[in-house]
């Protein structure tokens, strides 16, 4: 177990961290807006729920969402 923790420091430094929190919140920002005009049939508390993953998470937190939550068809839906 020692060699995972010594593996994983490089996550505590800001050159990591840093990045990884902006797009955490950018990415954050655009759950946010495509939940409520893009994709309205997500269930309500999972409105919620995605933008917080998505900042923790950053990118694997929006490649979550762009796979489980967001249909593949959604560009070809019309009005809203």
């Amino acid at each position: 177990m020692p060699t995972i923790a010594n593996a994983l420091t490089f996550m505590a430094e800001p050159w990591f961290a840093s990045p990884w929190y902006v797009v955490g919140v950018l990415g954050a920002a655009w759950v946010i807006y495509d939940a409520q005009h893009a994709n309205a049939a997500l269930n309500p508390p999972l409105k919620v729920c995605w933008p917080i993953l998505v900042f923790f998470f950053s990118l694997v937190g929006l490649a979550l969402y762009l796979v489980t939550s967001r249909p593949a068809d959604i560009g070809a839906v019309e009005g809203r």
